[in-house]
């Protein structure tokens, strides 16, 4: 009896880890109501390259196919890869290959892709296997350069030999196209426009459009330069074609609708383009990868401002993300980011973010090397405060800016800083949190807590029992009530009248509370080094890891204007709406749902926060967290939810052969099967987890 296998029990969750760098290139969909610095989204980049499984690090074509996979042609065979797994087909594996040269990929309406090759003719991948469709002898043995397909289900073929047309098995050649037999079509680019028009793009004889009956050339008065690099239909049904300095749009008629050219930030020698959702054109080159909008051109950059180059082809996939392949740097992915990322590439390094405000018509980001500004024109260090390790920003009641750094007060004016700290008496002076409460500053440090009346500092008999306490955080509530973490010895409160304090034998989940925040019910919240803790009407409830959280440590949570909760960890940023935490508080659920998870598979700029700081929301419902690397921006509104992968049937190996496709049939009397699957997802294919049952 045979078997076969065609699918599989097999469930998905999720983890995360993916390693990116990232860009800036320009808004998607921009709002022109929002500072200059909200419209400038990252993009994560990766590079994949023989050292992570690539047959070789030249790649001239690449294509999604419709089940998902992502397939890549070059010198070193055909590629396919799923997020994860890259497997090769060359001479050495598929014996209709002839050699590993892959010059040109296209899949057909049914699904099957067409694989033109180096000397090797023209190859079909169907149902897991290879054929050979075109076997005549005329074109078997020859290179084939281009493929593209009409709105008919026929294929045009650029090769060695010349142009030829395929429909229905028939090989198909036209009088008209009799000069390409004769030129050298070894770079040509082929595409078919929405009125079944032929567009033929060569390197050295210019522009050609084929209407079916006769061949159009475009003058030199439309196109000065002969040499055609890349070729493009849009879903509107405008043809785009690159030449070496300049762009050009046509309507199916072959009028010109638009050149670009000279433009500063311009790509040169553009291989691949590509329109972006927004109408935006992304250009592939000698220089790399560039974006416009508005008319204003930027390259995409890695984390260390470096740019990828030799493009020659690109395509986007169906999660959003740009492809492209380059002739010796291996494969590159662009990808959409959660989050807006702001990496100080200055001379002088940040350091960790600390703690962040928006201020005036910009936002302020305190460092380990002092203070930096984003406004519309980027990010800027304010150099005079470069000595000063700036843990915490606070705008006083008089609205000055005060710096609460580790080694004092000092207060910023006019780009001048003055120490205040000294004069005060603020202890050793390294500052950890402040609070206006009925016009006098309340002053956290590493060694207690002081209240500054604009003139003097004291510490009054209230406080004293916290003397030399190392405090974490201070809060208002909204009754009056001053709430003051300190570290290790838990949670006090000063209610005007008492000094009360909460340790682990009043049901604190931990004595290191970070900082805290109090919603709409006067519930109030607390990160903590063991979760989060929710204290209401005289009871400490704990929040963890098995309530869901993806990690143990909450160093700060906060609401947005939706009431949600959002709680920053070390490596994660997660939040739900406020009702779906009471829910588990309360008892009323085992676990949180409906939680929004975020890491660096999401963008988070370097993959962490900055533990202890102070985050921001400006008025525009975006957070600013701090990191390592600089700060990360996440607007709360957009749309996270995101389809579960499908799971597919990958392969089956019976003994020791490989039988590829999503069904599989197997003779009688084999011993030993394996069996493997896959989840087609670019996005953060590291970060899934499989769970099955046979």
């Amino acid at each position: 009896m045979s078997l076969r296998i065609q699918t599989l029990l097999v469930g998905l969750v999720w983890a995360s880890t993916f390693s990116t760098v990232f860009a800036q290139a320009g808004s998607e969909n921009p709002d022109s109501t929002l500072p200059g610095w909200l419209q400038n989204p990252t993009y994560k980049v990766r590079n994949l390259s023989t050292d992570d499984g690539l047959p070789n690090n030249t790649f001239l074509t690449g294509l999604q196919a419709s089940d998902g996979y992502l397939w890549f042609g070059g010198y070193g065979g055909l590629v396919r890869f799923d997020g994860v797994h890259f497997d090769v087909f060359n001479e050495s594996t598929e014996p209709l290959m002839d050699n590993d040269g892959v010059y040109a990929l296209h899949e057909d309406s049914k699904s099957r892709l067409w694989i033109g090759t180096q000397g090797g003719g023209c190859l079909v991948y169907d149902g897991g296997s290879f054929q050979n469709l075109i076997s005549d002898s005329t074109w078997d043995k020859v290179n084939f350069y281009a493929i593209t397909g009409d709105n008919q289900d026929g294929l045009w073929f650029a090769t060695e030999r010349g142009i030829l047309y395929y429909y229905a098995g028939q090989i198909t050649t036209f009088p008209a196209l009799d000069f390409f037999a004769s030129i050298n079509l070894s770079e040509t680019r082929l595409t078919v426009d929405a009125k079944d028009n032929l567009w033929i793009g060569t390197n050295g004889n210019g522009l050609f459009r084929y209407d079916g009956t006769v061949l159009h050339t475009f003058s030199d008065s439309v196109i000065p330069d002969p040499r055609i690099y890349a070729l493009l239909t849009t879903e509107e049904g405008t043809v785009w074609a690159t030449s070496q300095n300049e762009i050009h749009a046509f309507n199916t008629q072959g009028a010109l609708i638009e050149t670009i050219a000279e433009e500063e930030g311009q790509p040169t020698i553009m291989r691949g383009i590509r329109v972006g959702e927004s109408g935006d054109l992304w250009l592939g080159g000698l220089d790399g990868v560039s974006r416009r909008y508005r008319g204003q051109w930027r390259r995409v950059v890695n984390q260390k401002g470096k740019y990828l180059h030799q493009v020659s082809n690109m395509f986007f996939d169906h999660q959003g993300s740009l492809w492209a392949t380059t002739f010796n740097t291996g494969i590159w992915q662009i990808a959409p980011s959660k989050f807006i990322n702001y990496p100080f590439l200055s001379t002088v390094p940040s350091g960790d973010v600390m703690t962040v405000m928006p201020f005036q018509d910009s936002v302020l980001f305190g460092a380990e090397k002092g203070l930096w500004r984003l406004d519309a024109e980027g990010v800027h260090h304010l150099e005079d405060t470069q000595e000063y390790m700036i843990k915490f920003l606070f705008q006083d009641a008089q609205d000055q800016l005060l710096l609460g750094t580790y080694d004092g007060l000092y207060l910023y004016q006019e780009g001048a800083v003055r120490e205040i700290g000294p004069e005060l008496g603020l202890g050793d002076g390294r500052i950890r949190d402040m609070l206006i409460r009925d016009g006098e500053t309340w002053i956290g440090t590493r060694s207690g807590l002081y209240v500054w009346d604009g003139d003097s500092v004291r510490i009054p008999d209230f406080l004293q029992p916290l003397a030399k306490t190392f405090v974490l955080s201070i809060m208002e509530d909204a009754t009056g009530n001053v709430w003051i973490s300190a570290n290790s010895q838990g949670l006090f409160r000063w209610d005007g009248q008492r000094l009360e304090q909460f340790t682990y034998a009043d049901g604190l989940g931990s004595e290191v509370i970070f900082r805290m925040i109090q919603d709409k019910s006067g519930a109030i919240w607390m990160g903590t080094s063991d979760g989060l803790t929710r204290y209401l009407n005289g009871e400490f409830t704990n929040l963890g890891l098995e309530h869901g959280f993806p990690e143990e440590i909450v160093f700060q949570p906060t609401l947005d204007a939706e009431d949600r909760l959002w709680l920053i960890g070390q490596f994660h940023v997660w939040g739900a709406d406020i009702d779906k935490f009471n829910q588990v508080a309360d008892g009323k659920s085992l676990s949180l749902s409906g939680l929004t998870i975020l890491n660096r598979t999401d963008g988070l700029l370097s993959g962490e926060t900055s533990g202890v700081a102070q985050v921001a929301w400006d008025d525009h419902h975006h957070l600013y967290v701090g990191t390592p690397l600089g700060v990360s921006i996440l607007d709360v509104n957009q749309t996270f939810e995101q389809p579960t992968p499908q799971v597919l049937l990958d392969r089956v190996v019976c003994e020791l052969e490989t039988h590829y496709g999503s069904s599989v049939d197997l003779p009688p009397g084999n011993r030993r099967m394996d069996i493997y699957y896959t989840a087609i997802d670019y996005l953060g294919a590291q970060a899934l987890r499989f769970r099955y049952r046979l």
